[in-house]
């Protein structure tokens, strides 16, 4: 398992995982179907801060598909990979491929 900590849970999170995601070769549609998913975990959330404070941005817990899309197009224009990205900012390929194997140990089994 992995543990990525964040305050709301969708954006910065999202990021992580999507990266995550494509490094073990997971397709663009799911990553995006992925982030989708944290909003059944924080629209309950959502809706008690903004019955607290109507003028409660909305937009810091609940999560827009134009963001992702966005990021990730402008992540793999710029990168071509996620492991080109971190080859970039110094992670070695044995480190890379460890933490492949790490991920790829977690999937679940298909039968």
């Amino acid at each position: 398992a992995i543990l990525i900590h964040c305050t709301a849970g969708k954006d910065r999170t999202g990021v992580y995982t999507a990266l995550l995601l494509s490094l073990v070769g997971v397709d663009t549609l799911d990553i995006q179907a992925e982030y989708l998913l944290s909003f059944a975990y924080l629209r309950e959330r959502a809706k008690m801060l903004m019955a607290k404070d109507p003028s409660f941005p909305h937009c810091v817990l609940l999560p827009n598909m134009r963001y992702m899309e966005s990021f990730l197009e402008r992540f793999f224009a710029q990168y071509g990979s996620v492991e080109h990205y971190l080859k970039t900012i110094g992670v070695i390929e044995e480190n890379i491929e460890k933490l492949k194997a790490h991920l790829r140990k977690s999937e679940p089994t298909k039968n």
